[in-house]
């Protein structure tokens, strides 16, 4: 890479600013809820079940709009969200979820097994 005196001037005078503006430059010192946030997606997401398509896409989109019963921590283990817990059986076909109490879809009808099947098996 070749430096330029301009870009060493441009450089400069940049640096020079952000050190006489910490306000513009250096991020709030508490965050401010509310607001809109603007994401531009490459492509429309035309299927939003992460179940049965996942891409980074549909990850950004219903990240915010759906739970799983289970995701993937920043250890890469699997987090419990929608289920508590979960247990295997001995031939490792059968997965039995607990579910967490006291959640509601958005009518208020209250999130059930029903709910899983059918999101699993139907969608």
């Amino acid at each position: 890479m070749r430096l330029t005196r301009r870009d060493l001037l441009v450089s400069t005078a940049a640096a020079a600013y952000a050190a006489t503006r910490p306000d513009v430059s250096w991020a709030q010192e508490q965050p401010k809820r509310g607001g809109t946030l603007s994401v531009h997606l490459p492509g429309e997401q035309r299927i939003l079940n992460p179940a049965i398509r996942a891409s980074t896409g549909v990850y950004i989109v219903t990240s915010k709009i759906v739970e799983s019963l289970v995701d993937l921590g920043a250890d890469g283990k699997p987090t419990p969200v929608l289920a508590t817990s979960w247990e295997a059986a001995p031939d490792g076909k059968t997965v039995t979820f607990k579910l967490r109490e006291g959640v509601n879809w958005h009518d208020g009808k209250p999130f059930t097994s029903a709910d899983v099947q059918y999101t699993a098996l139907e969608l």
